[in-house]
């Protein structure tokens, strides 16, 4: 508690310094302000404004009157605003009568729109200016030299450049002291003299034209010295400005040269003087930007030039760069900073220094040893966190920091030996080591650098960023993991984040179904595609199977967020496996293609639960629950299923045995479950029983039937077991169905298939006219009957008399309807289209009749004949529509006689066929005027 509190007075303590300095330095800007206004000439006063008439009105007699307004002008001068309010209230004056008043238009004061140019011009170009001069010192100094003047000794040389610098520091410091104004510049211009100081320290030991100072030795100690200086510069003006355009312009140099072991140590002199400034005057953005420098500066360094030095030194140099900056954490001004602050400083120092450990950067060249660096770096991390939650010698927020990037490199490193090294899988692990400490050190920068690390790991995972060649498929395989495991971090950081920002919970968060994606598209590709064909699908289905179980199998919430999405994802994942089974099921045996058919049948059964867990991650709640996934699902299966028996059976005829007991079983599921997603789609493998018919029916007799009988037997158990109101459109699907199997073999069995489907259209329609069921009727009773009318005038149109049997049986069925429903509106289509059918057949199967035994006498005599029983069968019956068909049939026999018989016939053939038609006429007369009561009562 003392040593809490003593960080918050020391923190409290620093805040009110940097207050007062603050407040110190506007009071100098403004004393300054005042002494350069007191310089300046004051304005004349301008002349009084002459007198003005004005008009005011005269309250006694309403007429306006002219006033003398005098201007005078105060002795002394007064401000803008109060002397355009005293002016106006001096000429405010009453206008003319009828005249209305007029609105002076005012002028908007124009924007100061050149306010950025002035701040670019004073404080960017001057910046910029000095980073190009000390660039065309650096390459001045390498130039291959041509004239006299480069051709003198190294003395001269450096003599110039140093001059060069103290030209420029003295120049900078004169302006830092002449004008306020041009503080600001000058201590750039300072620091870019320093800068260039120190460069040319550094390039007189190492550039052979400059080469003055030959000991390593001597060369270090002059830079420290002048990096003292620098120090003294900045903490005399106490500049942010000042310290980081010199350190910074210094890293530049060495950068851009490097000098073996001198550019180490100097990057070292440098990054210890910025440690110093920082915990100095806790300038936490020179810190940072020190550790920034140094890295970068050590990884260029290494990545071109990486025969400059030996491993040793190397790795020395980057052992002593990181202990400087984590030792910086220890001092006491440094542990008070913001714990936001220690963190992102501790991560960056950690995570840079175990990638140059690992890589040459920017080569991207790895170490031989990068596993087991990886798992000494992250013991180290380890054994960093637990002395730093003590809280002795490092803040304790640091352990977090230190514990969740040892965790993950040891675990890296572990990987890396069971798999061998991937620079996709390096950076994937980096992307979970950034995005698991994000809300403890970095915050938004943490998670932006890992996306970018992880869209990098994606990107290096393609072949032909491997010389086009796939990785081995362990890597991949540990790759998917990692990615699954970024998923489950992309969870967790947003719920975490929705609870610190007092957002509800069920707020969808989509972003985790891309990394979720990302890993089923690693597996996919990566892993199952470079197995044998049987070997990948049927390991596609396994894992995608397991994940989608496990999901649902855990109780846990918070165990089931974290597979959440990669639960979701994995229904795209079976959709993706279906299509790979239907592109490739002919390679696979029959019990290659099981595990497949029961993981799509897992998904199928699964689908309200991904449905809803889908819901809810969308948020979506108004809209009613979908079976969509319910129904693809189903009918993947039953074309996965058809696929696989269609490849191994040995003859497609046995599809008129399989497609009825398929669809059989589908419903009976269906009916199990009470899911007709399931039932419904399988009553196409009864269309494809009805196709193998038509095809294979006429070699297999007695097999022909069996489609039949299983849509006999489906019919029969949806009219009874199955029975529900939903259904009554089933009924009328399978009794066409039954109607087509038995009609297609029938042509195939039988010379004579009309009556067989005249005795089936029999029986169809007493089956139902029991159920009362006119749809029924429609689709199985009449379909058959009319078939085989139709056929008997085709086929058998010169046979005997058995051609009548399908006609005799149809007007029947006619007769006893209209007896039983002639008032049931319902039946009267299933009535008409039974006495269209019967009559349009005798009418035909008569007149060829007639044609064929008479060569067409008698014509007329038949109609009328047949004309007369039908109508005595209306009366006989009491239906209407047969008695005006007869009539309309009789009026067609008389005109028949007087425009065709009478030219064609002979003399005795006209007689007869006028007598007869005229008996017929008068016995119809005749039974109109006998029975006109009963007639009449029913028209």
């Amino acid at each position: 508690m003392d040593k809490d509190l003593r960080a918050r007075l020391d923190k409290v303590l620093h805040k009110q310094a940097e207050i007062q300095e603050d407040l110190h330095q506007l009071g100098q800007e403004c004393q300054t302000i005042r002494d350069e206004l007191n310089r300046l000439p004051q304005p004349t006063q301008p002349p009084p404004l002459p007198s003005q008439s004005a008009i005011v009105e005269n309250p006694a007699t309403n007429k306006a009157t002219p006033r003398q307004v005098n201007h005078v002008l105060p002795a002394e001068p007064i401000n803008a605003p109060v002397a355009a309010q005293t002016t106006a209230e001096a000429l405010r004056v009453t206008p003319e009568k009828n005249t209305p008043p007029q609105r002076i238009p005012t002028k908007k004061t124009a924007l100061n729109t050149g306010e950025w140019e002035l701040n670019f011009g004073r404080i960017w170009l001057v910046r910029i200016g000095v980073l190009l001069l000390l660039t065309g010192l650096i390459f001045l100094s390498t130039y291959a030299y041509k004239n006299w003047l480069f051709n003198t000794g190294p003395a001269v040389k450096v003599t110039f450049f140093m001059a060069v610098s103290l030209t420029l520091t003295c120049v900078g410091m004169w302006l830092d002291h002449w004008k306020e104004r041009f503080r600001q510049y000058g201590r750039v211009v300072a620091s870019g003299g320093l800068a260039a100081g120190y460069y040319t320290i550094y390039a007189s030991h190492f550039v052979p034209a400059l080469k003055l100072t030959q000991s390593t030795l001597l060369a270090g100690i002059l830079l420290t010295l002048w990096a003292g200086i620098i120090l003294a510069y900045a903490v005399w003006k106490k500049s942010r400005v000042v310290a980081v355009l010199a350190i910074g312009l210094a890293f530049y140099g060495s950068i851009v040269n490097p000098s073996g072991c001198l550019s180490l140590f100097s990057a070292l002199l440098l990054s210890s003087a910025g440690m110093w400034l920082m915990i100095k005057f806790r300038w936490t953005a020179i810190g940072l930007g020190t550790v920034v420098a140094a890295y970068a500066a050590h990884a260029f360094w290494l990545g071109f030039y990486p025969q400059s030095t030996s491993e040793s030194v190397r790795f020395t140099y980057l052992a002593c760069y990181w202990l400087l900056f984590i030792a910086a954490l220890t001092v006491h001004k440094a542990r008070v900073m913001p714990e936001q602050i220690q963190r992102a400083f501790c991560a960056i120092n950690n995570g840079a220094a175990w990638s140059l450990a690992v890589f040459t950067i920017p080569r991207m060249i790895p170490h031989e040893e990068i596993g087991w660096i990886s798992i000494g770096v992250g013991a180290l991390f380890l054994v960093i966190a637990t002395v730093a939650r003590t809280g002795e010698l490092w803040n304790r927020s640091l352990a977090a920091v230190f514990g969740y990037q040892g965790v993950l490199i040891a675990s890296l490193g572990v990987l890396l030996e069971a798999t061998g090294y991937t620079r996709f899988l390096v950076m994937a692990v980096e992307a979970c080591i950034l995005l698991a400490g994000a809300r403890y050190f970095g915050g938004t920068l943490a998670r932006a650098v890992s996306a970018v690390a992880f869209s990098c790991a994606l990107i290096t995972a393609f072949p032909e960023m491997n010389g086009g060649n796939l990785a081995p498929w362990p890597s991949y395989a540990a790759l998917a993991l990692v990615c699954a495991i970024y998923t489950a971090l992309v969870r967790h950081d947003g719920t975490r984040t929705n609870i610190s920002s007092d957002i509800q919970k069920t707020e969808p968060n989509m972003t985790p179904m891309l990394p979720a994606s990302i890993t089923w598209v690693v597996a996919a590709f990566g892993i199952f595609n470079q197995w044998q064909y049987s070997s990948g699908i049927n390991g596609l289905w396994i894992t995608a199977t397991a994940v989608m179980m496990t999901h649902f199998v855990i109780k846990n919430p918070r165990w089931r967020r974290w597979i959440c999405d990669l639960a979701e994802i994995t229904t795209f994942a079976a959709l993706a496996g279906a299509w790979w089974y239907l592109t490739g099921s002919p390679a696979l045996g029959i019990h290659q293609s099981i595990l497949p058919l029961i993981g799509t049948a897992a998904f199928w059964f699964m689908s309200p639960q991904l449905t809803q867990v889908w819901d809810q991650l969308t948020g979506n709640k108004t809209k009613p629950d979908s079976k969509a996934l319910e129904w693809i699902f189903s009918v993947l299966f039953w074309v996965m299923l058809a696929a696989t028996l269609n490849q191994h059976m040995k003859s497609d005829a046995t599809w008129m045995i399989a497609g009825g007991v398929l669809a059989l079983s589908g419903n009976a599921i269906a009916k199990l479950t009470r899911r007709n997603s399931i039932g419904k789609p399988a009553l196409c493998f009864h269309l494809g029983a009805l196709i193998s018919l038509a095809d294979h029916g006429n070699q297999e007799s007695a097999i022909g039937w069996i489609p039949a009988l299983l849509l006999f037997i489906h019919l029969v158990l949806v009219d009874t077991r199955w029975k529900t109101s939903r259904h009554n459109h089933l009924h009328q699907l399978f009794s066409l169905g039954l109607v087509i199997a038995v009609c297609i073999h029938a042509f195939q069995e039988f010379d004579r298939p009309d009556i067989t489907l005249t005795l089936f259209g029999l029986v169809m329609m007493a089956w139902a006219y029991h159920r009362k069921n006119t749809g029924f009727a429609i689709a199985g009773g009449i379909p058959p009957l009319i078939i085989a009318c139709v056929s008997t005038i085709i086929i058998h149109a010169s046979q005997d008399w058995l051609r009548y049997f399908p006609i005799a049986a149809t007007l029947p069925v006619h007769a006893l309807l209209w007896r039983k429903t002639h008032d049931n509106q319902s039946w009267q289509l299933t009535r008409s289209l039974v006495l269209c059918a019967g009559l349009a057949s005798l009418f035909f199967s008569s007149s060829m009749h007639v044609q064929q035994s008479f060569n067409g006498s008698g014509l007329a005599i038949c109609w009328a004949l047949l004309a007369t029983l039908l109508f005595c069968a209306g009366l006989v019956i009491r239906c209407r529509p047969y008695r005006l068909i007869g009539l309309y049939w009789l009026a067609a026999a008389v005109l028949h006689v007087v425009f065709i018989d009478v030219m064609q016939m002979d003399t005795l053939g006209r007689i007869l066929s006028f007598i007869v038609l005229g008996l017929i006429l008068l016995t119809l007369g005749f039974l109109y005027n006998r029975f006109q009561e009963i007639i009449r009562k029913f028209l």
